[in-house]
């Protein structure tokens, strides 16, 4: 079962940088120094996070910002957010 869940709180990991670039994200693991380019969905979502902002406050806002119905933004961001927190680039209060 994921971790991410609605009343987490994500944030990005100590170990990234990011910058947005034409209003998309490009985060560099600096101990991997991969780097990740994201789609305009993924970078609202990464610029949001901040450890006190909710799953589900990030789903409201991907939700009214692209306008599509709050359970598939909800379902969208968990789904973004998982790999991430598996790989340790991003994590949960």
């Amino acid at each position: 079962m994921s971790q991410v869940h609605a009343g987490a709180r994500p944030r990005a990991a100590a170990r990234c940088a990011w910058q947005a670039v034409e209003g998309e994200a490009v985060v560099i693991d600096l101990e991997t120094r991969r780097v990740l380019g994201l789609n305009r969905t993924g970078s609202l979502v990464w610029s949001r996070m901040d450890g006190r902002r909710t799953v589900a406050e990030l789903s409201q806002d991907v939700a009214a910002a692209f306008q599509v119905a709050p359970e598939t933004a909800s379902r969208d961001v968990e789904a973004f957010l998982a790999p991430l927190v598996a790989r340790g680039l991003v994590e949960l209060a």
